[in-house]
């Protein structure tokens, strides 16, 4: 009879690890407007025609209503009335759709009824097609200033040789009045991507996206933490307003070149990698059909996942004998689209 002895099996451990997660989080949100329902008076006494009961947040501070009509005859008034009190009228005497009253002024947080009234003056019909109504954070100062400090939170655990850099994103959603480049920054060493912030008159939305913004941040590491940042901004001409109706934030693993990448591993061995990519659709972006996850090694960038709006990738290795870099296709600063919203790799050795 042999006597056998057991064999005990050694766990592998890994070599390094990394672990990132952060959602998209709203930080900012205030009323807006978009109603296209026409309709209309006969009465030679003053009637209110539309009616909004709004709750503006704390930091908001500024308002602009634009209201669109016409009289089918002769002539009617119309007025704009923010809480029992007129703020703007205006004569109507068009026979074809065209914006009567265009108004911004202050305005403070909490509850706030903004109506929209006419009268037929001289035996006629007046209408009401259109009204826009932009609340939010006005941005007047032709100097850069603080508009809101906001915080996220995120989750980070990290060992081992890989490197990142720590950010946060904004993406930026107004209405302007401006005559000239308005200016929006957050953070340290902040760089503006995609963005809408020349010269416009945003006079038939209440809502346009206005930029994504990047800037440094410090993280900490080995659990779940809330970073604070400032937006800042400045107008380019005196008298120019843009009104700031909602903010989306994001703590970032900052891409801050065309050349790096998000997560950049340096611990030799056999990366096993998991990644959740999303990409934010804006205005004069990249379409999402060309959203994917890249690798980049001492050679070139590698596509190692679909394409998609939204992209999961499982249990992707990789040996790293020189360093490793990924990413998600559009999540460089210049652009800011796409980001990791969370990252889980391993190096095992």
């Amino acid at each position: 009879m042999s006597i056998q002895i057991p064999v005990t099996a050694q766990i592998q451990r890994p070599k390094a690890m990394f672990f990132f997660y952060s959602p998209l989080q709203t930080v900012f949100s205030s009323p807006t407007v978009s109603d296209t329902t026409a309709v209309s008076t006969g009465s030679r006494t003053r009637v209110t025609l539309k009616s909004y009961s709004l709750t503006l947040p704390s930091g908001a501070n500024r308002i602009r209503v634009l209201v669109y009509g016409y009289r089918d005859v002769l002539t009617g008034s119309v007025y704009l009335n923010i809480d029992g009190v007129d703020v703007a009228s205006a004569d109507v005497n068009v026979d074809s759709e065209t914006l009567l009253i265009d108004y911004v002024g202050s305005i403070s947080p909490g509850s706030h009824v903004v109506k929209v009234d006419a009268v037929n003056v001289t035996s006629t019909t007046v209408y009401i097609t259109k009204v826009y109504i932009a609340t939010g954070i006005g941005l007047t100062s032709t100097t850069l200033s603080d508009l809101i400090t906001f915080s996220v939170t995120y989750q980070l655990v990290r060992s081992g040789d890989i490197r990142y850099s720590p950010g946060v994103r904004v993406f930026v959603y107004g209405n302007r009045k401006t005559t000239a480049p308005a200016r929006l920054e957050v953070g340290s060493s902040p760089i503006t991507g995609r963005n809408q912030l020349g010269a416009g008159n945003d006079n038939n939305t209440a809502e346009v996206f206005l930029a994504i913004v990047t800037g440094s941040v410090t993280f900490q590491e080995g659990g779940g933490f809330t970073v604070s940042a400032t937006l800042r901004g400045a107008v380019g001409a005196t008298g120019d307003t843009i009104i700031i109706t909602r903010i989306m934030a994001r703590a970032q693993l900052r891409r801050e070149t065309y050349g790096d990448g998000e997560v950049r591993v340096y611990e030799r061995g056999v990366a096993e990698y998991f990644a959740h990519a999303i990409f934010v659709s804006v205005p004069g972006g990249t379409p999402s059909i060309a959203h994917v996850m890249l690798l980049r090694d001492a050679i070139d960038w590698i596509i190692i996942s679909s394409s998609g709006s939204n992209v999961i990738l499982h249990n992707y290795k990789v040996a790293v004998v020189a360093p490793v870099y990924l990413t998600a296709s559009f999540s460089e600063d210049p652009l800011g689209e796409g980001f990791l919203r969370w990252v889980q790799l391993v190096v095992w050795g």
